[in-house]
């Protein structure tokens, strides 16, 4: 878990979605019955309507702290969760803790705690208070709801998600998708579910198989590529049965294990009911014999992302012209961009750690001289002091000069 955000969660909180994927709807409630009782999520008039998968990100970035008071800043929640720093983000936070704050949780008699199944309700948040001039500068203090704390710091019944992956993912559906596998996969590597099911748990208004299908493929494709969560679908129309299959990384490099073990790996890869077929088999032994483990597995990824009917004969197909050459110079460049893109944020991480550095210091300075009511630099009133605004901000005058943090000195400062 090291050099990982991740977050630990109650699997009831993963279970039952606490978040709707209809983002741009007004959904202030819904209610998923089950044999043992019933889950109901609801908010109040005062809120316009349920958290959506921005909001759940804001949540997750507070979770990580760990700590049920927070205190913390607009900037900082936007830069953890956006990686960017505009009012519009600021806003976006506000109207996030506003939707956890009204929002309300009932398990009637469908929370699972190990031992069986129990009544429970719970908020989120309870409140938040924005300062946002005083002698430090914007301060919001954040309280997480005790009984939601407690549950998620006493559970034993948990899963931990990974904060930076869940970002990864922009379609609301992937990030829900996110959240049920990684905690149906957390003990196997076969989940089988009802396909009406899975959409009432991904909060999906759909009537048929067929658009729950339409939704949910693409989720699959966008986890698989961009998370270590990887897995397969293959669908029973009959039984409008789903079931998905854990594609497992070992963390041994699958091109050096022996002939055998990476035949058997590929046909894992395989829904079961094609690997179950002895013609797929021998398809797999002889191509994989033939030409390699690489050649094969990027064609089976290749299928599974774009056969709809007939797998077997699009699989076969697929072998024989090397369709997963795209898909392995696909993810060759990705690869290629993924480095590109850490090193960048290594480069953007150490800028803001300079920065935030720089903006203690100068404020401390600011403080020593009575804050920012008495403080002057070279001789001018302070108006703010913060790297989104240009660092310093004095006023001249009529005129207003921004200094860069890193330009300001001490022996400059002075007070009224």
């Amino acid at each position: 878990m090291k050099n990982k955000k991740l977050v630990k969660m109650d699997i009831n909180f993963l279970e039952y979605p606490n978040w709707t994927v209809a983002g741009r709807s007004n959904v202030k409630s819904f209610t998923i019955e089950k044999p043992h009782g019933t889950y109901h999520v609801s908010t109040t008039e005062k809120a316009d309507r349920l958290p959506d998968r921005v909001d759940k990100m804001v949540l997750y970035s507070l979770l990580l702290s760990k700590k049920k008071n927070i205190k913390t800043t607009r900037y900082r929640i936007a830069k953890a969760v956006f990686g960017k720093d505009a009012p519009f983000y600021y806003d976006k936070v506000i109207l996030a803790l506003e939707r956890w704050m009204w929002i309300g949780i009932k398990f009637e008699g469908t929370f699972y705690e190990g031992d069986g199944h129990s009544k429970r309700g719970f908020h989120i948040i309870d409140n938040y208070k924005l300062i946002p001039k005083d002698k430090r500068g914007e301060e919001l203090t954040i309280r997480i709801n005790s009984d939601f704390f407690k549950q998620l710091e006493e559970t034993g019944f948990f899963k931990y998600l990974d904060f930076e992956e869940f970002k990864k993912l922009r379609s609301p559906v992937s990030a829900r998708m996110y959240e049920i596998f990684s905690k149906d996969f957390k003990e196997r590597d076969i989940r089988k579910i009802d396909i009406m099911v899975l959409a009432e748990k991904l909060t999906l208004n759909c009537k048929y198989p067929s658009e729950v299908l339409r939704e949910i493929k693409p989720a699959i494709r966008e986890i698989n590529k961009n998370t270590s969560l990887k897995f397969t679908m293959d669908y029973d129309p009959e039984k409008k049965l789903c079931t998905f299959t854990l594609i497992k990384s070992e963390g041994k490099d699958p091109f050096k294990e022996g002939p055998s073990e990476e035949a058997r790996k590929l046909l894992l890869m395989l829904p079961e009911s094609l690997r179950r077929q002895q013609s797929v088999k021998e398809l797999v032994a002889n191509y994989h014999s033939q030409k390699g483990f690489q050649y094969v597995y990027f064609n089976i990824l290749y299928t599974l992302q774009n056969a709809n009917r007939n797998k077997k004969a699009y699989f076969k197909k697929a072998l024989e012209e090397n369709y997963g050459e795209e898909i392995q110079a696909q993810m060759i460049e990705a690869a290629k961009i993924e480095e590109e893109r850490k090193k960048q944020e290594a480069k953007r991480k150490e800028k803001e750690e300079k920065e935030i550095k720089l903006w203690d210091k100068v404020n401390r300075w600011i403080e020593n001289h009575g804050g920012k009511e008495r403080a002057l630099y070279q001789g001018f009133s302070i108006v703010a002091c913060n790297p989104s605004v240009g660092g310093l901000v004095i006023q001249n005058g009529n005129e207003r000069t921004s200094i860069p943090l890193d330009q300001v000195k001490e022996k400059e400062f002075s007070s009224l």
